[in-house]
């Protein structure tokens, strides 16, 4: 009995317990072409204060990055900024920007210079730029200034408090990207229109006017690499000749309005 109660007793030994591993996501390369057609591709050029209405939704959704995104319930997303603050007056904003989200072909980092120079080109005198208007009251006003405080955080100040600071700085309505000071100041202005340099996904690579916008996939993007190692925007003015590329295969998706 002894012999029994003593071996209950017995603390029997429990394996430690071992850290699972978190699941790795796998590395897939981008493959493949998708090719969309729209009504149309807007103007040419590529300077934020010569971009109009199309062709600015389409930096947007490919080559150049804004300040903050929208949710599908209308939240404010960080993109470019990851967060910001206000003093108690409401006229005094800091904005810290993103670490790490690096222009195309080597022109460097995101920093503050970009943020505040791209927001002066595009309010500037006779831009056309579908929000130069609104973001000049909000950021490039009388009495406003933008101040880089450190490379990766900005102040605004105001004369009086704005509720629109987020406003036209994420898609998908209208909005303001954001550009290289470095690459526009180092090639001229002429230089600067004819060729896209942005922080986004996809890198503009090709472009005829009134015909189609390429663009391939940026590799290990800081945000997400696309899945589609190229993409192309064709050019497609009549809707009924968009659908017959659309049913015969010759593009992927497009823009039709039933």
């Amino acid at each position: 009995a002894l012999t029994a109660l003593a071996a209950a007793a017995t603390p029997v030994p429990t394996a430690a317990p071992v850290a699972t591993a978190a699941p790795v996501a796998a590395s897939v390369e981008p493959s493949g072409t998708l090719e969309v057609g729209l009504a149309s591709l807007g103007s040419p050029g590529y300077n934020l204060s010569e971009l109009g209405s199309q062709a600015n939704w389409i930096e947007n959704v490919t080559s150049n990055e804004s300040l903050w995104a929208t949710s599908p319930r209308g939240a404010v997303i960080p993109v470019l900024v990851t967060d910001w603050t206000m003093d108690s007056t409401a006229q005094i904003y800091t904005f810290n920007l993103q670490r790490g989200a690096m222009w195309h072909d080597n022109w460097g980092e995101f920093t503050a210079s970009d943020f505040i120079w791209s927001i002066q080109n595009g309010t500037r005198e006779a831009t056309v730029h579908p929000v130069g208007g609104q973001m000049r009251r909000i950021y490039n006003c009388d009495g406003c200034t933008m101040t880089a405080v450190t490379d990766y955080q900005v102040r605004l100040e105001r004369p009086t408090p704005s509720f629109e600071v987020t406003w036209y700085v994420r898609p998908p309505g209208g909005s303001m990207t954001m550009h290289s000071k470095l690459h526009y100041e180092f090639v001229g202005e002429e230089a600067a229109n004819k060729e896209s340099v942005g922080t986004g996904p996809w890198q503009a690579t090709e472009a005829r006017p009134e015909e189609f916008r390429k663009y391939s996939a940026v590799s290990d993007h800081w945000r997400k690499t696309p899945e589609f190692a190229e993409l192309i925007f064709w050019d497609i003015g009549e809707e009924a000749t968009r659908l017959a590329n659309f049913l015969t295969g010759a593009i992927d998706t497009g823009a039709f309005t039933a």
